[in-house]
């Protein structure tokens, strides 16, 4: 074969490829497109909102590359170069990882890399849609995308319904979609989306495992299928991603099961709701174990010593903190009082100090908490008022989220899904304000733990969709006489 002819193939081959990225493209743009149209159906307010997020998230990925790629002089001390920013120091080592694991194979990534998972997503998906970081942006969009049609099964939204009556569904999207933190990292090749699409996936499958008490007469076998496969997939996906966020779920499962056995009318229905939750414990330990791979024996040994062993939670806690303590780094809390004469400080008092500034430094915001000598840092400058902007974001949301659910009709009593819900989001944020010393990474992984509150009002079934059903029936007869127009 002459070079010439090897360079048609090549050339060729070039052609197919890039004609296959952009038909894969315009596939999962038009599945967007669906997915709006599916929205518009039950609500206008909910697909507006989730045409905005798609938009927001798409310019302003395209922007911010632009800006870094170029170097155009516009937040040049947050520029990292050749598209990436300093605010996102990982997403270039995932490009990188993920771009060689498109070209050579996932075997390329072993279980030991950070957020095996994810990677691998991100590689597949870039030898889909092309090697750029377009395509880890597409990637966020449809993650966004998939979490937003979540949030509408979780709310049970199913036909046309008013506003008044899907607030829970429209404040969770409006948090989803225009959360400061979650819009910055879905610009960036980071796993943050992804990672939240997992719980919320875990949460909607809560939903259709535990209904209100009014919907339980058309709670069948397929709901409880859904329902489990939904958690399950929740759980194999943050098992690749942040495998400790399971031990989390699984906590929320027992005490979902707990609440929906305790509240049972009946003794069948109490035996049935104990087998259906050592059920479902066990198959997402199952997709644990199995979406964990070398990281899941640290905590299969962790859960076994509990039978002797109690305070081991409390333990691997301290340990972790020790660890974001002794890192340091520009954005760590300075003055903390770790340690003790050379020890890690474990008196009960010392652990509530150290959790109450965590939730000092969660839920107010920072430059408040430094102005007040409550914490010191040392560096992170130009994070902060994008941190402070979030913060006060998330205040407002939760604020809103506990208004709708002390003035939600009380039609029915809480949920064991709401009880799932409260718990994981509860856990989650205890144990980051206590652990994450490092107000830049705190900033990043808190969403995870707002996520489930944000959904929270959704799962009370506070929404009268059945309101066409409350309405007297009019006669053919008498509908006719109240439509017609009056004669002259």
């Amino acid at each position: 074969m002459t070079d010439g002819s090897i360079g048609l193939a090549l050339r060729m081959a070039n052609g197919v490829g890039t004609v296959a990225h952009f038909v894969a493209a315009v596939a999962i743009t038009w599945l967007v497109v669906l997915t709006y149209r599916w929205m518009a159906r039950r609500s206008l307010i909910l697909c507006r909102l989730f045409a905005a997020g798609v938009i927001v998230r798409a310019a302003g990925g395209i922007a911010l590359f632009l800006i870094s790629f170029f170097g155009w002089p516009l937040f040049r001390s947050l520029q990292m170069g050749g598209g990436f920013w300093t605010l996102a120091l990982d997403s270039r080592l995932y490009y990188d990882i993920a771009s060689n694991a498109a070209l050579h194979g996932l075997s390329s990534i072993s279980d030991i890399s950070p957020s095996p998972l994810y990677l691998r997503i991100l590689a597949v998906w870039m030898w889909i849609f092309g090697l750029a970081p377009a395509s880890a942006l597409l990637l966020n969009v449809a993650a966004y995308a998939a979490s937003a049609a979540l949030v509408i099964v979780t709310a049970d939204v199913q036909g046309r319904v008013e506003a008044r009556d899907i607030r829970g569904a429209i404040v969770a999207l409006a948090a989803l979609t225009f959360s400061p933190a979650l819009l910055i990292y879905s610009t960036q090749p980071l796993k943050d989306p992804l990672c939240l699409l997992f719980i919320i996936s875990a949460i909607s499958g809560a939903r259709l495992l535990w209904p209100a008490r009014s919907r339980l007469q058309n709670h069948g076998a397929q709901s409880v299928a859904a329902g489990m496969s939904l958690m399950a997939i929740g759980v194999y996906g943050l098992a690749g991603i942040r495998p400790y966020v399971c031990l989390f779920v699984l906590a929320g499962v027992v005490a979902a099961t707990a609440h929906s056995v305790i509240t049972s009318a009946s003794f069948k229905r109490r035996l049935r709701d104990t087998l259906q939750g050592g059920a479902l414990v066990a198959l997402l330990w199952v997709a644990f174990v199995a979406g964990a791979g070398s990281y899941a024996w640290p905590y299969e040994s962790a859960i076994l010593s509990l039978v002797g062993s109690p305070g081991i939670p409390l333990s691997a806690l301290d340990s972790a903190r020790a660890g974001f303590a002794s890192s340091g780094g520009a954005t760590a809390l300075a003055g903390l009082d770790e340690t003790v004469g050379g020890t890690f400080a474990q008196s009960g008092g010392g652990r509530i100090g150290r959790l109450l500034r965590g939730l000092a430094v969660f839920f107010v915001p920072v430059t408040a908490l430094a102005a007040a000598s409550i914490v010191r840092f040392t560096g992170g400058q130009g994070l902060l008022g994008i941190t402070d902007l979030d913060t006060v974001a998330i205040d407002c949301t939760l604020i809103v989220t506990i208004a709708l659910l002390l003035l939600a009709p009380k039609r029915d009593p809480p949920s064991s899904a709401l009880i799932f819900a409260l718990v994981l989001g509860v856990l989650l944020t205890a144990a980051m304000a206590y652990v994450v010393t490092n107000y830049g990474t705190l900033f990043r992984l808190r969403i995870m733990a707002v996520t489930p509150f944000w959904l929270a009002p959704t799962l009370f079934a506070s929404h009268r969709q059945d309101r066409a059903t409350e309405l007297p029936v009019l006669s053919p007869s008498r509908r006719s006489s109240q439509t017609s127009p009056p004669r002259q």
